[in-house]
């Protein structure tokens, strides 16, 4: 059973057909919660419909039933309970289960129902003292006699304070009630305005669809360090001070790194926690700068805040001074590309054999080549619509060549059938790269964290990850002294900047002459 791949929940609503209910026209409505092996439970709720009455998102379609808008007004009420229990859990720096998820929504359903009573309760009461009112109203008319109003007047009067004072006592009790919830461990109120909430809003604020599985999996684990900092604090209470503090945090307390079972080298669960190290200085730049991009977001759009709530401007006054250190990019060269090619491995070993190879042969980001098929290749290009620029609708054309094509024959021209995990990929990669005797050359990798700066000796399979590919590519269209704007486009890169961070600081200029990749001459 393999780690999930799902970076986020799905949320649907099915219609019960177990048992009894399977000849049912009308069935019961269900909203089911799943996530991977994280779990999955169903919300039974007290309506029912047929099947043709649900449209693609869950919801009733238009039609001339009357509790249509009722129905539909309680299914959303239910979805957005669970995605706020979910976000509480990621937000507590534990790993997500079905179990955890569930209590968390019990919890905020349980609140919304005591909410709505003492909402109950204050408009019976405010329409008995209306009641009252309009009687004594009727009472002095009735007397009529203006000495009788000096006395009826008055007693009336202690009468309406009375009741004021009660209806004010059961205002400050509903309010009490929410402020308790404080206990479990924050209150709705607070949960909408907290840091964390909107970190992952900022992150989905295009749909969760929009950035890649592995984009989103690392901006989770950014926010659950968020949380481990300072858990509670609110959006509008973010200032310098605060980014100042995070900052010292990062570099003085060591990170938690999870534990997994695994089976079959999957990952299955985790089992725990073990102390890393503190984080590096451009770790610390690149926590902070997410924050400030949310801040400087929501500062604009403040219409999304809940009512009352404004982003802090003081947080503009923060300065990142930290030393960062610009690490070696590693990419292999033509002749260790070829030689990856021809080593001799098992069949698992194989997919992250021919999965580093399509990536040095493209170019393309580890996201989108592993889901090239058939349907991308025409007229001897690869055609996508690259992921991180989708929004932009940027579109790459990369020109096949003999290693890509050679991948692509391997796997039947689907690289889905061949992906897996990054992370198990780079494990994989890594010890790949062992075997090539180049590999093992030695490389400086200099770490600041803080004021603290650690050099370490390491070879240069240690740098190998799900990047390294890309890198390679574009250095060798460069070495080849293919135009820069050509190698922009395809790399999907939109300004040069970008580029250069690509770029490998070879010692010598490599007179390349092997042209694995088929490369047109450059005049």
């Amino acid at each position: 059973m393999a780690r999930p791949k799902a970076e986020f929940p799905t949320i649907t609503t099915i219609l019960r057909a177990d048992g009894k209910y399977a000849t049912l026209k009308n069935k019961p409505i269900q909203i089911r919660w799943s996530f991977g092996t994280a779990g999955s439970f169903k919300i039974p709720t007290l309506h029912d419909a047929h099947d043709k009455e649900l449209d693609k998102s869950g919801y009733l379609k238009p039609s001339n039933r009357v509790d249509r808008e009722t129905i539909n007004r309680y299914l959303q009420d239910i979805r957005d309970r669970l995605t706020t229990a979910y976000n509480l859990v990621v937000a507590d720096g534990v790993m997500v289960t079905d179990k955890l998820v569930k209590e968390r929504f019990e919890q905020l359903t349980t609140l919304a129902q005591q909410q709505q009573e003492e909402a109950t309760r204050l408009a019976i009461k405010r329409e008995k003292f209306e009641q009252k009112l309009a009687g004594m109203i009727t009472t002095l008319h009735e007397e009529g006699a203006v000495e009788a109003v000096d006395v009826v007047i008055p007693r009336h009067e202690s009468a309406i304070e009375k009741l004021k004072a009660q209806i004010a006592h059961h205002e400050a009790e509903l309010y009490k009630t929410k402020r308790e919830y404080d206990l479990l461990p924050e209150p709705v109120e607070a949960e909408d305005a907290k840091l964390t909430t909107w970190l992952m809003n900022y992150a989905q604020r295009q749909g969760k669809n929009t950035l890649a599985a592995t984009t989103l999996r690392t901006y989770t684990s950014f926010v659950s360090t968020v949380a481990r900092f300072r858990p509670n604090v609110l959006i509008n209470e973010v200032d310098d001070s605060y980014l100042i503090a995070f900052q010292d945090w990062l570099t003085d307390t060591p990170s938690m790194i999870p534990k997994y079972s695994y089976v079959k080298k999957q990952k299955v669960e985790q089992v725990g926690w073990t102390e890393g190290k503190t984080r590096t200085n451009e770790t610390v730049e690149n926590y902070i700068t997410k924050i400030k991009s949310c801040l400087k977001y929501y500062l604009i759009h403040d219409d999304k805040l809940p009512a009352g709530i404004k982003v802090n401007t003081k947080y503009q006054r923060y300065e990142f001074l930290l030393a960062k250190n610009n690490d070696e990019v590693i990419t292999l060269e033509e002749e260790e590309i070829l030689a990856l090619k021809d080593l001799q491995v098992t069949k698992n070993d194989r997919k992250a054999q021919l999965l580093l190879l399509f990536l040095c042969a493209t170019g393309l980001r580890w996201s989108d080549a592993i889901t090239i098929t058939s349907a991308n290749i025409s007229n001897g290009y690869i055609r996508k619509s690259v992921k991180k620029t989708e929004k932009k609708s940027t579109v790459v054309h990369i020109k096949l060549n003999p290693i890509s094509e050679y991948v692509l024959e391997q796997c039947e021209y689907d690289i889905s059938k061949i992906a897996m995990e990054d992370y198990y990929a780079v494990e994989l990669m890594r010890e790949l790269c062992k075997l090539i005797p180049s590999m093992h050359d030695k490389i400086e990798l200099k770490r600041i964290s803080g004021r603290k700066t650690d050099i370490v000796q390491v070879p240069r399979w240690f740098r190998v990850g799900t990047h390294t590919g890309r890198r390679t590519h574009l250095n060798i269209l460069l070495d080849y002294n293919v135009p820069v704007h050509a190698v922009m486009s395809i790399a999907g890169h939109t300004n040069l900047a970008t580029l250069e961070g690509y770029l490998q600081e070879r010692r010598t200029l490599k007179e390349h002459t092997l042209n694995i990749f088929n490369i047109p001459k450059q005049n």
